[in-house]
């Protein structure tokens, strides 16, 4: 069998957003849906090799991505965690040679950054951006942690596949605070509004 080559971005929007209180994914990001943002900007690397995982009754953001020409994976049940949602979409792009896993509020993320996670692709198992000594994303994972992956489930995210085999992983130093800046409290919004020229 031919090995794959090609390489595709999951992002995982599958979440309902309970820490934040609302609908963070739809949060106004210069005009545009938070979720839609990250998606766009990965796009524009990986063109249609960009997958959104969404739980079900997503309508208004399956509409979203229609729009847009974004592919997406709708899970056939509501997601309890990321390891369910990763767990569908890989278990569905099996065909690629790798995933790069990116959470859905990433809008800050430099495209530089994306481009320099699309490189390692090339030669590593394990990637990750690191700004000032701190682990961003998105990851990157080989195909070879296919099983890995697709046996996560609930909210047992990946980082035990990483911790697991840290030898392998590749640690791409980076100057973008984007790739860790956490949004999942309205307080992480109110001191950020002016990065993200909120509406």
């Amino acid at each position: 069998m031919e090995k794959p080559q090609k390489i595709a971005a999951i992002i995982l929007a599958g979440g309902k957003s309970i820490r934040f209180g609302t609908d963070k994914r739809l949060l106004d990001v210069n005009g545009v849906p938070m979720f839609l943002h990250t998606a766009k900007k990965i796009q524009r690397i990986l063109g249609s090799d960009v997958w959104v995982v969404l739980s079900n009754h997503s309508r208004q953001h399956i509409d979203c991505l229609k729009r847009e020409g974004i592919s997406f994976l709708e899970m056939p049940f509501s997601s309890s965690g990321m390891g369910d949602s990763l767990s569908y979409a890989v278990s569905h792009l099996e065909q690629y040679a790798g995933w790069l896993i990116s959470p859905a509020d990433l809008p800050l993320i430099q495209v530089s950054t994306l481009h320099s996670m699309v490189a390692s692709a090339t030669h590593a198992k394990l990637a990750a951006p690191y700004y000032q000594g701190q682990q961003g994303h998105p990851v990157w994972f080989a195909n070879t942690f296919f099983n890995d992956l697709v046996s996560l489930g609930g909210d047992r995210g990946a980082r035990k596949i990483l911790q697991d085999n840290s030898n392998d992983l590749t640690r791409i130093p980076v100057d973008d605070q984007g790739c860790v800046m956490d949004f999942d409290t309205p307080d992480s919004i109110e001191k950020n509004r002016k990065h993200l020229f909120l509406s």
